[in-house]
């Protein structure tokens, strides 16, 4: 039973997928060591491949000439779609788990093409950088492996605890052969 209940955990992890498992962090690098004012910016997306019913999650690093990190920057993130800002905040390291980074999330986007812009405000590290993101449709594929997990996973404690009880459990029907 343990053992059972052990693997299913473990399954249900592998379903979430990385979204959850990299809540903080992670993702896909859109931008790597960029020029902002004299400082470098590496900014990461996740989900990499964003959907409608994602939230998306945005990190962002700098580091001075000296490859050191800043921690005394501003950074705004606009989320742009045709010209018009749709949403915006402040990606602060209050946000991030190690307190090196600046990040903040949005909730989900509708379906689309949009921009995301981020404003650097600092003495050395003071600029703008952008790159484009797709939306793309909600995908319901998670939740449908989800709702097998949970009925594949119920039969299973259901059929061992009642061979555990000693509950006999039905026996196999079998063809009669003609």
């Amino acid at each position: 039973m343990k053992r059972i209940c052990l693997g299913l955990g473990f399954l249900l992890v592998l379903l979430l997928g990385e979204t959850a498992v990299l809540a903080h962090g992670g993702g896909k690098v859109q931008l790597a060591n960029r020029l902002v004012g004299e400082c470098q910016s590496t900014v990461w997306l996740n989900p990499s491949l964003p959907r409608a019913n994602d939230v998306l999650h945005i990190t962002v690093g700098i580091s001075d000439v000296n490859q050191v990190t800043v921690l005394s920057s501003e950074v705004e993130v606009f989320i742009v779609q045709n010209g018009q800002v749709i949403t915006s905040d402040f990606a602060k390291t209050e946000n991030s788990v190690n307190r090196l980074f600046y990040e903040v999330d949005f909730e989900p986007q509708t379906v689309g093409e949009y921009e995301v812009k981020l404003a650097y405000e600092d003495v050395d590290c003071s600029g703008e950088l952008s790159f484009p993101m797709q939306v793309s449709p909600a995908s319901f594929v998670r939740l449908y492996a989800i709702g097998a997990f949970v009925l594949v996973g119920g039969f299973l404690i259901l059929r061992t605890v009642r061979q555990a009880d000693g509950t006999p459990t039905p026996p196999r029907r079998r063809r009669k052969s003609d």
